[in-house]
């Protein structure tokens, strides 16, 4: 008798469970977007950044208010022009109006050209920062030594997103 409460008991918690979770992962092409540093920079860190908007990538009839979960799969950078600085590190914030900015991502590595930054473990902010009118993207990076000019990269952010119905 007491297996058959506990199993019943253990399915319940299941189906209950189930049925509260109806979370479905969408398909949305990555995000594409220019972030730019306004020169001229100094040796240190400097900030490049880039506003958008999710719900300029989210498919048709899909709201911002229906995410249920996001996370960030990858950030690429890729630097645009001629005779770009020397970079010692990178680090990605996202932000947005009502939510405080986060770190996404960082790279402690002397790169330049095209670099993938390593994630941050916590995005658990993610959805409340997607779930705003708008975003921004803030890309730190620190210069080994000045550069007189602005900097511009193109940045492409690959989404893990799963909405409410």
């Amino acid at each position: 008798m007491m297996k058959l409460v506990r199993t019943t008991f253990f399915f319940s918690v299941l189906l209950f469970n189930v049925a509260c979770n109806n979370a479905v992962p969408i398909e949305v092409n990555p995000l594409q977007v220019k972030a730019e540093a306004t020169g001229p920079l100094f040796s240190g860190i400097n900030t490049a950044t880039a506003d958008f908007k999710i719900s300029e990538i989210l498919p048709d009839g899909v709201k911002q208010d229906q995410i249920a979960k996001a996370q960030i799969k990858s950030i690429t950078l890729r630097s645009i022009g001629e005779g770009v600085p020397n970079v010692l590190s990178y680090t990605a914030l996202l932000a947005s109006p009502n939510q405080e900015m986060s770190q996404v991502a960082f790279l402690n590595d002397q790169k330049t050209g095209e670099v993938s930054l390593t994630l941050a473990e916590d995005q658990s902010f993610v959805e409340a920062i997607l779930r705003d009118p708008s975003q921004t993207l803030v890309i730190d990076f620190d210069l080994s030594e000045d550069y007189f000019d602005n900097w511009t990269f193109d940045v492409t952010v690959e989404w893990d997103l799963s909405i409410n119905q």
